[in-house]
């Protein structure tokens, strides 16, 4: 009866399916085009996602490129204004060369000439007296001369002070150099005459100046040249020393070429804006900042162009952001009434079956408690059946525990290979490490030898130093400062005799030269008075002898002629 009833549930079923297939089907078709356009809408996000990301890149390069280009126009709109401004000094410098040496320096000379003086009166500005012959290293003298080339020469403190006061209250910040109108010969620390020297390309009407400009700027050993690769060259020909009286070597276009410590370096120097103090023709000079200040606008233009362009393209790819981000919260309140509908079609498909099925399941449900109730008089039948299935429940238990040593056997040869071979990969490993390690240290015992070899010359060169110092000073000095403060104060006294330098217009070498002359003259005028001393010592007693001899001579000539008469008489 129990298979009869299934039999007559499974029947009922499927005559109902039969029935009312067409409209199931139909629900289900409904179900599967809502997935497909959930698909669809999923596929069309990961797109607009896809493209939200390319746009977010873009704006990313874009931000840069913006804030890039901000920083372009700033610098050619800072450049404008320095180039306008530096026209606008040599418009103004085409009435009075003056000018070009700075605010207040034709009001000064006319002050200079109304003044009296204790010594000569003032010599300048500088640049006045200087004329370049090759303007193609006009911008490069002009640099390293610069604030020189406006200074004053004075020759004595209180002309300095009193034309002090006249740049305060014409309001001219021109440099004041003390010096001593002495016309030194320079020609033994100049260079080869092969090398062109920023004095060769100068022509320098008064000797003063040009012997300040030596004391100042050491232009006799400076060296001028066109291109770079003729300094590397000279150079590297020298063991990357700089020839003999040479302290820099400058090109046309801005670079000094090595150093005085030696080595094939090249730096570039930040080259002043042109004027006209070295006596160049105005006119051209003026076309030449005319048309640099109309390239740098251009320049200007172009980047402000490329700053509009790009924010034109953010805001683009902002609002294409926004139409992409609006369209993906479309996409997905679409998929969210797709999701809703299916799930609503999906409750109709399966709703409630036909009466008959649940009387019929009814009915089943009732036999099916029969067939227990019979099963509970079979009891122990059932129970020796299920001692069987234990038995047998016990036997597949066993087989699953052999298969599982099994397998834990295979799982720990498997870890003892696995172990093996990388037992063999530390092992080449290792090896690999011990070659590093021996060749690291072969190259760290070649650097230790180095640096044991630097520091016994090092050792050398400080023994050789404290024996110096000692020569100068016997009892050696406890230092008390710090490091830091030492190298403050050696500075401190190298800008002091710097200054002295200046002021006295003789260099440390030249002074110590001249000391040691005045010394050494010292002492032969010491050791000559001393051996003068000693002549006069022997002069004195030699006339103290005379003129005793001269007493005794005196006294035996008065007592023979008074023989003489007596025996006369």
């Amino acid at each position: 009866r129990i298979s009869s009833l299934t039999a007559e549930i499974a029947t009922e079923r499927a005559r109902m399916e039969s029935k009312d297939q067409a409209g199931k089907e139909k629900l289900r078709l409904a179900i599967t085009a809502l997935e497909d356009n959930i698909k669809e809408e999923e596929a069309r996000i990961a797109d607009l996602q896809a493209e939200q990301k390319t746009f977010e890149e873009r704006s990313s390069v874009l931000r840069e490129t913006k804030v890039g280009c901000h920083r372009e126009a700033d610098k050619c709109r800072d450049l404008v204004t320095q180039t306008r401004t530096g026209l606008e000094e040599m418009m103004r410098s085409t009435s009075n060369r003056l000018n070009a040496f700075g605010r207040g320096v034709v009001e000064a000379l006319d002050m200079i000439d109304q003044t009296q003086w204790r010594n000569s009166k003032p010599i300048g500005p500088i640049g006045k007296f200087v004329k370049l012959h090759n303007p193609k290293f006009s911008r490069i003298i002009e640099t390293t001369l610069d604030k020189t080339l406006d200074a004053f020469l004075v020759e004595s403190h209180a002309d300095r002070v009193t034309l002090d006061a006249i740049f305060r209250r014409c309001a001219c910040q021109s440099r004041i150099v003390i010096c001593k109108p002495e016309l030194f010969d320079y020609s033994k620390g100049e260079p080869d005459s092969r090398f062109t020297t920023m004095l060769n390309m100068l022509d320098i009407q008064n000797e003063v100046v040009k012997r300040q400009l030596i004391n100042l700027n050491r232009i006799e050993q400076i060296i001028l040249i066109e291109q770079r690769i003729e300094g590397d060259k000279m150079v590297a020909t020298n063991n990357g020393q700089l020839p003999r009286n040479v302290t820099a070597c400058l090109t046309a276009d801005g670079y000094s070429v090595g150093s005085k410590t030696g080595g094939l370096s090249s730096q570039s120097t930040n080259l002043i804006r042109e004027t006209s103090r070295l006596g160049e023709n105005i006119a051209s000079a003026i076309e030449r900042e005319k048309q640099v200040l109309a390239a740098r606008q251009r320049a200007l233009e172009h980047a402000q162009h490329s700053l509009k362009e790009t924010e034109k393209e953010l805001e683009e790819l902002r609002r294409k952001h926004e139409r992409s981000a609006i369209a993906v919260r479309q996409c997905k309140e679409r998929i969210n009434k797709a999701n809703s509908e299916i799930q609503q079609t999906r409750e109709r498909l399966y709703s409630d079956e036909p009466a008959k099925i649940a009387a019929l399941e009814t009915e089943l449900e009732q036999f099916t408690e029969q067939m227990e109730s019979l099963q509970t008089q079979f009891r122990d039948h059932v129970a020796q059946q299920k001692l069987k299935e234990e038995e047998l429940e016990q036997v597949q238990a066993d087989l699953v525990l052999i298969d599982r040593k099994m397998d834990v056997i295979r799982d720990r040869a498997e870890s003892k290979r696995e172990a093996a071979e990388e037992k063999a990969s530390q092992r080449q490993t290792h090896a690999d490490h011990i070659i590093y390690w021996n060749a690291k240290r072969t190259t760290l015992e070649t650097k230790r030898s180095h640096l044991e070899k630097a520091r016994a010359e090092a050792s050398a060169k400080v023994e050789e130093t404290i024996s110096d110092a000692r020569k100068v000073c016997e009892e050696r000095v406890e230092v008390e400062h710090a490091l830091a403060k030492l190298d403050r104060m050696i500075s401190e006294c190298q800008a002091r005799i710097e200054e002295i330098e200046r002021s006295s217009g003789m260099s440390l070498a030249e002074v110590a030269e001249k000391a040691q002359l005045h010394i050494t003259a010292y002492k032969k005028a010491k050791e000559e008075l001393s051996s003068i001393t000693q002549l006069v010592d022997v002069l004195k007693t030699s006339h103290r002898l005379r003129m005793s001899k001269w007493m005794q001579f005196r006294e035996s000539m008065t007592i023979r002629t008074k023989m003489h008469f007596s025996t006369h008489l």
